[in-house]
């Protein structure tokens, strides 16, 4: 139990580092891409909020996928 429950944080914790290391201008989500791209567009829906809100959604879904994976157990 304890095994797998380590394993678990380790693989979140190592992919979310691997996620917000990785920010760079080539990301779809970065912030800095994001905010040129759309300056002079709508931003208070569509594309804009996706993109924006996106990681916050992939760290809410590893949360929720580990978390439900750790409880079965």
């Amino acid at each position: 139990m304890v095994v797998i429950s380590s394993a678990i944080v380790v693989i979140t914790a190592v992919s979310l580092y691997d996620y917000f290391s990785a920010r760079s201008w080539n990301q779809v989500t970065s912030s800095s891409r994001n905010n040129v791209v759309f300056e002079k567009r709508n931003q208070k829906y569509g594309a804009y909020q996706i993109r924006r809100d996106y990681d916050r959604r992939i760290v809410l879904i590893l949360f929720i996928f580990c978390s439900t994976i750790g409880l079965s157990y």
